[in-house]
């Protein structure tokens, strides 16, 4: 007979705050990618607007080769900033 498998704990560890901080970079690196592709495919595409888009993402790349998972206030400001967005962003689609 087998064990049964552990049962789950609400028990977080560093590793589990970067794992969280970096899926919401990556979630929004892909809707940036969306919007740059959306954006891309108009046939006047506005230029300010691209060069925004792309600004932003470069950002989000450096944040995310920045990030630490020892770095508690900056996965705490990552999670706050782009999970709230994200949020915000999925109720208006």
């Amino acid at each position: 007979m087998t064990a049964a498998p552990p049962e789950p704990t609400a028990q977080t560890t560093p590793t589990t705050h970067h794992q969280a901080a970096s899926a919401c970079l990556e979630a929004w690196l892909a809707a940036l990618a969306a919007d740059i592709q959306h954006e891309s495919n108009r046939p006047n595409p506005d230029t300010a607007k691209m060069e925004r888009l792309v600004a932003d993402r470069s950002k989000l790349f450096q944040e995310r080769t920045a990030l630490e998972a020892n770095d508690k206030g900056a996965i705490a400001r990552i999670v706050a900033d782009y999970a709230a967005a994200l949020q915000s962003r999925k109720l208006k689609v």
